[in-house]
C-alpha cells in the first residue's frame, strides 16, 4: 500500500511539473523577465526573404531604438523615424502590427495572450513556442524560442499572412537603465543634414 501510494504521489507530482511549463506559462515568464528591466538591450540578427542584417537594440516596454549598419529606427510608441543612411532621408510613419513584430522582437509579449493557439516543444535546451493565429492576424504564425535556464527568448520566427518568413536571432541581453523618452525619437539636431519625409 504504501509503495502504491508513493507511485501515485510521484505520478501526481510529474502532471503538475508538466502543467508548469505550458506554452503560455513559458511566455508569461519571459514576459515577467523582460518587464522587470527597466530597459532592455540585446544584438539581434534578422533574416527575411534571403536578406539579412544585424545590429543592437534598446527596448523599453513599448519604445525601442534600433541600430543597424544601413538604418536606425526610432520608435516613441506611436511614431517610427527610419533614417537611411546611405541617403540620409528619414521617414516617419505610424507603423502597423506587422511593421512592429519585423522591427521589434520582443513584440510577440504583446500577442501571445490572444488571438493564438500556442503548443510547447523542446529543443535542445529551449523551449520552443508555437503561435498559430485563430482569427486573421497580421502575422499567420509565430515561432518563439526560450532558453530554459533563463526563460529569455533566443529566437523568434514569424510568417506574415501572404507567407513571408522573419528570422530574428536574439543574443547578449542586458538589463539596462530607463532611459529618457527623448532615446526613443528621432533629435534633428543630431542630423542636421537629413532629409525628413513624413509619410503619416
Amino acid at each position: 500500500m504504501t509503495r502504491l501510494f508513493t507511485l501515485i504521489l510521484a505520478a501526481l507530482l510529474s502532471l503538475g511539473a508538466g502543467a508548469a511549463d505550458t506554452a503560455k506559462g513559458v511566455l508569461d515568464k519571459t514576459a515577467k523577465k523582460l518587464s522587470s528591466y527597466p530597459s532592455c538591450q540585446a544584438q539581434f540578427t534578422a533574416t527575411m526573404n534571403g536578406r539579412g542584417t544585424s545590429g543592437s537594440i534598446t527596448i523599453q516596454g513599448r519604445k525601442f531604438v534600433a541600430v543597424m549598419p544601413e538604418t536606425t529606427v526610432w520608435f516613441d510608441g506611436v511614431t517610427m523615424w527610419t533614417l537611411i543612411k546611405s541617403t540620409n532621408e528619414v521617414n516617419v510613419t505610424t507603423p502597423t502590427a506587422a511593421e512592429l513584430q519585423r522591427m521589434n522582437p520582443y513584440y510577440f509579449l504583446n500577442l501571445y495572450k490572444s488571438g493564438y493557439d500556442l503548443s510547447l516543444a523542446t529543443r535542445g535546451g529551449q523551449h520552443v513556442v508555437s503561435l498559430k493565429a485563430t482569427k486573421k492576424q497580421s502575422m499567420k504564425s509565430m515561432e518563439v524560442s526560450v532558453d530554459k535556464s533563463t526563460y529569455l527568448p533566443t529566437s523568434v520566427v514569424m510568417t506574415s499572412q501572404r507567407g513571408s518568413q522573419t528570422t530574428v536571432s536574439i543574443s547578449n541581453i542586458k538589463k539596462g537603465k530607463k532611459a529618457p523618452d527623448a532615446t526613443f525619437r528621432f533629435n534633428k539636431k543630431d542630423h542636421p543634414k537629413a532629409q525628413v519625409i513624413d509619410l503619416r
